[in-house]
C-alpha cells in the first residue's frame, strides 16, 4: 500500500493522474486492505460499496480509522446526478479536485 500511496504522490506531482486511474488504484489497494484482515470489513459496508459501483463510481475506498471512517468514490460527473440521489439518506460531500488542490462542498448546501 505504500508503494501505491508514494505512485500516487508522483502522479500529482506531475500533474498526470486522471480519475480513472485514481479510481482504479484506489479499488485495488481497498482490495489489499480487506485480505489483510477480516476486520477491516462487513457485509455493510461491503453492500455500500457494491452500490456504490452498480451506480457508477469506477472505484473508491474506506478511509479513516475506527468508527470515523469514510468512503471516498470516484464518479464520473455524468453519474454524479444519480450517484447521489441514490445516496441521498447518507451523508455524502462532493470534492471537486485538481492539481492547485481540492474543493470540499456539503451536498445538502448546494
Amino acid at each position: 500500500l505504500a508503494s501505491i500511496a508514494k505512485y500516487v504522490a508522483e502522479k500529482i506531482t506531475t500533474q498526470s493522474l486522471d480519475l480513472v486511474e485514481l479510481a482504479n488504484l484506489l479499488d485495488y489497494s481497498w482490495s489489499i486492505k480487506k485480505k489483510q484482515s477480516s476486520l477491516i470489513s462487513n457485509s455493510g459496508l461491503d453492500e455500500i460499496y457494491s452500490k456504490a459501483i452498480s451506480l457508477g463510481a469506477l472505484g473508491g475506498k474506506l478511509l479513516g480509522a475506527g468508527a470515523g471512517g469514510f468512503f471516498l468514490f470516484c464518479v464520473p460527473k455524468s453519474k454524479q446526478p444519480d450517484f447521489i440521489f441514490n445516496f441521498k439518506n447518507n451523508v455524502c460531500m462532493k470534492m471537486n479536485w485538481t492539481f492547485r488542490g481540492t474543493q470540499l462542498y456539503n451536498l445538502k448546501e448546494i
